[in-house]
């Protein structure tokens, strides 16, 4: 066939400039160092919509000056539902600017609270179209449609797929404590347990201390609080899945990523 003559509406494959650009969810429990990986190894310019506690102090130590924060979280506020309304906005606005950007890292910091923020929008019109409050509310809630708030925050992100911005977002996750009220060591998402982000990958991140020793040359090592990662989804290389991390950095798992 040959060669087809084109305009230049065209491009050939020989020339398209593919993005390098990786999305990944990172799951665990309070404290386990999710925000810690985000702030300190994903590639820079880093823009992070923060619904989770306030990272200002993370972000100082790091020592980076290419860190950009929409500070999104409610702690110590009250959870009015104008106030979850303006949120929801400005974290609409927050990501439309970032799209245009040409490269760096978008991180959405507590997808579980901003699943909490839109079920209580989803409430809110629940109620005003039945004109109930109270204890109609909390029966009400087991009912609520999650799948769809789940929608909505994929249908949030998809512009975030289509731009060459890397992208993070964490999901927290809860403890399982047995009837006898002892804890399992077994871990759940903090709202819905079948949130699903649609991201490249899914790594559970914790933190363990480890206890002060002395190493091989008899040296003293203090006590120091280490990151864990396992790998729970690889959609690119399924080979990675189950491997077990320590020190996860942003580099490390989009290198297992590319192995394939």
């Amino acid at each position: 066939m040959g060669t087809p003559k084109l305009s230049d509406l065209w491009t050939s494959s020989e020339s398209i400039e593919y993005p390098s650009r990786w999305s990944v969810g990172l799951w665990g429990p309070a404290g386990g160092g999710k925000s810690h990986l985000i702030v300190n190894t994903c590639p820079g310019p880093v823009f992070i919509a923060n619904f989770d506690r306030d990272i200002s102090a993370l972000v100082k130590k790091s020592g980076r000056d290419d860190i950009y924060v929409a500070n999104l979280h409610t702690e110590g506020l009250v959870l009015t539902d104008k106030r979850a309304e303006e949120l929801v906005d400005r974290f609409q606005r927050a990501m439309d600017e970032v799209t245009k950007m040409g490269g760096g890292t978008f991180a959405l910091d507590g997808g579980s609270a901003l699943h909490h923020i839109l079920e209580q929008l989803e409430l809110a019109r629940f109620n005003a179209s039945q004109k109930k409050r109270g204890k109609e509310q909390q029966e009400r809630l087991p009912a609520l449609n999650r799948g769809g708030i789940n929608a909505q925050i994929n249908a949030m992100l998809a512009s975030i797929s289509n731009s060459p911005v890397n992208f993070a977002i964490t999901h927290q996750q809860r403890e399982i404590w047995d009837q006898a009220g002892k804890p399992t060591g077994e871990f759940e998402a903090r709202e819905n347990s079948q949130m699903v982000y649609g991201v490249d990958m899914e790594v559970r991140v914790f933190s363990a201390w480890q206890s002060a020793h002395r190493d091989k040359k008899g040296n003293a090592v203090p006590k120091i609080l280490k990151h864990y990662g396992r790998v729970t989804l690889c959609k690119h290389n399924e080979s990675a899945v189950d491997t077990k991390i320590e020190d996860p950095t942003w580099e490390f798992l989009t290198g297992l990523m590319e192995l394939e």
